[in-house]
């Protein structure tokens, strides 16, 4: 028999009310009624001949009007503490009266009565109780319920996520309400990097920056790593002018690039060779700025991630130039790695351009040439390439053998594979390149167009929850009870 203890119905003690204000929420009322009537519920449910599953979802549906109950009560009592007093500058409000405010939550609408009032001193109306207690006045939902949509409206479409909220929570919500709790949330965390970057910047707060961060870094010495790649995201650019421009003969652009760093720390304890590195508490970057900005949060992300107690940094990246002109301005100390699979790509290109491109030829031309790049032979490769050039006949195949050893000698300072190996360093971009990929199954579903005020925002929140930062955006979550 299914059997469920039912708590006996207790008092509340009577709210802490602000001296002269008329009563708010009154004596709080006990639940009894409601407990019984979920007791009631209860005992009859147990008589049923039911399923397991049949019986948590009866449960969950009748012990919703207790949890709402409650939820307003609760709030209610912690609103009935805030008087008529500015929550910004402590001066007594003007005009105060008791406004309601509805709420959504998970088990349903709760209403507040709190006082409302105009601060002459900073000239703006407010409620005492919502400041304290964390509700901005432009939310429509409770903290939890709201971060709830965010959180979801993040990894899915706004109709995706409706369909969870609906599934879990046994809420129909509507696709609108999602995409608007997650634009809130994207505009916040877009204010919280902004504030990052300039106290990272700022030569007189970056030490403080490093310092509020590094109570959570490890204590043995790490190797701080920054991987940098980008891809591809597509965008409403002159939406409904494509023919109109292709008769005048411009190329309409869809695709633009996001640019994306993910770093890590590499401890000391992995610093040999065969080390697989765990990649445990990396930081992301996604963005759709320019270089120069991008090149910002990536050094707001490395100070974050322990940049000033690094026993060294690496940067490793393809041969992208701006992605270098990032690491010469922003880590010019970094030791660079150029990801061994684009280094070994110059190579293949000459030999396809001199033997054919799959064929056998080619193939035992080039695997000698990688082998020696991967083993510490780096100067040799270099040396050969360059003689190679005076012995090629082909004007085709000598412009490539040019171009490609060019590229190679803009990297000179980037392979030593085999030394980096043996220290435990990566000498790919695999890191980076899976992250990206966490990014697209998000942003590069099928029939998606994005916006660049809506992505920059939603590319952010992203980052957060790869990182494990999805909790700073929300104060229930930063500060738990004790």
């Amino acid at each position: 028999m299914l059997t469920v203890a039912v708590p006996a119905a207790a008092a509340v003690a009577d709210p802490v009310v602000w001296p002269g204000a008329p009563a708010l929420g009154g004596q709080t009322e006990c639940f009894a009624q409601t407990l019984r009537d979920f007791g009631a519920s209860v005992r009859a449910l147990a008589k049923e001949e039911a399923l397991a599953g049949q019986v948590e979802m009866a449960l969950a549906e009748q012990v919703k009007p207790l949890l709402r109950q409650a939820l307003e009560k609760t709030l209610q009592a912690q609103a009935d503490k805030h008087g008529p007093i500015c929550p910004h500058c402590g001066a007594p409000l003007k005009r105060a009266k008791i406004k309601e405010r509805t709420l959504r939550s998970q088990w349903g609408e709760v209403t507040l009565r709190r006082v409302w009032g105009y601060c002459p001193k900073c000239k703006q109306w407010s409620a005492p109780a919502d400041h304290a207690i964390a509700l901005p006045q432009s939310e429509q939902n409770t903290p939890l319920y709201g971060e709830t949509l965010a959180y979801l409206g993040t990894k899915l479409p706004a109709s995706e996520a409706a369909e969870v909220v609906e599934r879990v929570l046994g809420d129909a919500v509507a696709p609108s309400r999602v995409e608007r709790q997650t634009r809130r949330a994207a505009q916040k965390a877009l204010e919280q990097r902004e504030e990052d970057v300039q106290a990272a910047l700022s030569t007189a707060e970056r030490h403080a920056f490093a310092r509020e961060h590094a109570a959570g870094l490890p204590k043995e010495e790490f190797a701080l790593l920054i991987l940098i790649d980008g891809w591809m995201i597509r965008e409403r650019d002159h939406w409904g002018q494509s023919e109109a421009m292709r008769r005048q003969g411009q190329d309409p652009k869809r695709w633009h690039e996001t640019k994306t760093a993910r770093i890590y720390r590499l401890p000391a304890s992995e610093w040999h060779e065969g080390a697989v590195a765990s990649l445990a508490g990396s930081n992301y970057v996604a963005t759709r700025t320019e270089a120069e900005p991008f090149g910002e949060l990536v050094w707001t992300e490395a100070l974050r991630s322990g940049l000033l107690q690094a026993r060294r940094v690496l940067v490793v990246a393809d041969g992208g130039a701006w992605i270098w002109n990032i690491a010469r301005d922003r880590f010019s100390f970094a030791q660079g790695t150029l990801d061994f699979y684009h280094a070994c790509q110059p190579m293949y290109a000459v030999a396809a351009a001199i033997f054919g491109e799959h064929t056998a030829e080619a193939k035992a031309w080039f695997e000698p040439l990688r082998h020696q790049l991967r083993h510490g032979g780096e100067a040799g490769v270099l040396h050969s390439l360059a003689d190679l050039k005076a012995l090629i006949e082909d004007e085709t195949a000598r412009a490539v053998a040019q171009r490609e050893t060019e590229y190679l000698e803009r990297h000179r300072d980037h392979p030593g594979y085999e030394a980096k190996a043996q220290r435990g360093e990566p000498v790919g971009s695999g890191a980076i390149e899976s992250a990206c990929k966490q990014y697209q199954v998000r942003f590069q579903r099928g029939g998606q167009f994005w916006g660049r005020n809506w992505d920059e925002g939603l590319l952010e929140l992203k980052s957060r929850q790869l990182a494990g930062r999805w909790n700073d955006l929300w104060p229930h979550r930063r500060h738990q009870l004790n």
